[in-house]
């Protein structure tokens, strides 16, 4: 199988060699950067004899452990919720090198995934509400 670059590489030398048999005083009017030019393309051109494959979509695999929940139901936190057993609940104590605005935020965190969720809490009463809408 002949390859794309290879044949205008093939093209490009032919009609090169042609032109020089044609008028042999061709070399005496072309610039030396403008055949170095050419050769390097030509170069170039045929170099890239490999087929190109691409390569099928592809996603990492993430083993999860076995799916066991426990709840979290603090006493101070206004608010309760199940997490897994394999996270670890931190209270989040600072907020960009400040103090965080109110006690109740915390982060779950996964050590063996490297991650981290982020849980923040604000209260909203009912005459704020009444403004935020």
């Amino acid at each position: 199988m002949v390859e794309g670059g290879n044949i205008i590489g093939g093209i490009l030398t032919c009609w090169i060699l042609f032109m020089l048999k044609k008028n042999r005083n061709l070399l005496n009017h072309i610039h030396p950067w403008t055949m170095v030019y050419a050769l390097f393309t030509i170069l170039i051109l045929t170099a890239c004899n490999s087929s190109f494959t691409p390569k099928p979509n592809g996603y990492f695999k993430i083993d999860f452990p076995e799916k066991a929940y426990q709840k979290f139901d603090t006493t101070g936190y206004p608010y309760a919720f199940e997490y897994p057993v394999y996270a670890k609940v931190v209270k989040d104590s600072t907020f960009f090198g400040d103090a965080t605005e109110n006690p109740w935020w915390i982060n779950i965190e996964f050590p063996q995934f490297n991650g981290r969720i982020y849980i923040s809490y604000k209260e909203i009463g009912p005459i704020r509400f009444a403004t935020l809408m």
